[in-house]
C-alpha cells in the first residue's frame, strides 16, 4: 500500500518536471509565480510563451511591479527571453537586423525546402533539401561563415555566387 500512495504523491511531481520546459508549462509556472508575488499578484498580466520567448502584456500598477513580473519570467526555468509588450516593435526590428546581416541565400533556400517538403512524401522532400544544400554550396556565404568561426570574427555574408571559372570550389580552404 505504502508503493502506491508514494507513486500517486510522485506521478503529479514527475509530471509538472515534464511539462515545465514546453511552452506552456513555461507559462504556467510563470502565471503560478507572478500570482504567488506579493507585489505583482498577476493582476492584469497575460503571459505568452513561444518557442521559451515569454511575453508580458497588460497593466501594473507601478515601475516596481513591472520591473518585479519582467524579473520572475526571466528567472523561471525554461525561459530563454522576456519580451515586454512596449519594447516589442523594438526587439522585433533587431531581430530583423540580427536576420538580414546573416546568410539571406541560405535563410530563403531553407524557407523554399520547407515549403516545397510540406506536400511530399518523407523521400521526396528529403531529395528537395539536397538540391537546396547542393545549390547553397556555390554561394560565397557558404565558405564565409566557417572561415570567419576558424579566425574568429564576424562573417560578412554577400549572397554572391561562386564564379568555377575563376573562383575553384575548395570546401577545405
Amino acid at each position: 500500500m505504502k508503493s502506491r500512495s508514494m507513486l500517486g504523491l510522485l506521478a503529479p511531481v514527475v509530471f509538472v518536471i515534464g511539462c515545465s520546459q514546453s511552452d506552456p508549462g513555461v507559462t504556467t509556472s510563470v502565471k503560478s509565480q507572478l500570482m504567488a508575488d506579493e507585489l505583482v499578484k498577476a493582476r492584469n498580466i497575460n503571459v505568452d510563451t513561444r518557442d521559451h520567448v515569454v511575453t508580458l502584456t497588460g497593466t501594473v500598477q507601478s515601475a516596481a511591479e513591472e520591473a518585479k513580473a519582467l524579473q520572475i519570467a526571466r528567472s523561471t526555468k525554461g525561459v530563454t527571453d522576456v519580451v515586454d509588450k512596449d519594447k516589442m516593435e523594438a526587439h522585433a526590428m533587431e531581430l530583423a537586423h540580427k536576420l538580414a546581416k546573416g546568410p539571406t541565400q541560405a535563410y530563403g533556400a531553407i524557407k523554399n525546402a520547407r515549403n516545397q517538403g510540406l506536400g511530399l512524401d518523407p523521400v521526396k522532400g528529403f531529395e528537395a533539401q539536397i538540391l537546396a544544400n547542393v545549390e547553397l554550396m556555390f554561394h560565397k556565404d557558404a565558405r564565409e561563415g566557417p572561415r570567419a568561426f576558424k579566425e574568429g570574427r564576424e562573417p560578412n555574408y554577400t549572397a554572391e555566387w561562386i564564379d568555377l571559372q575563376y573562383d575553384p570550389l575548395r570546401p577545405y580552404e
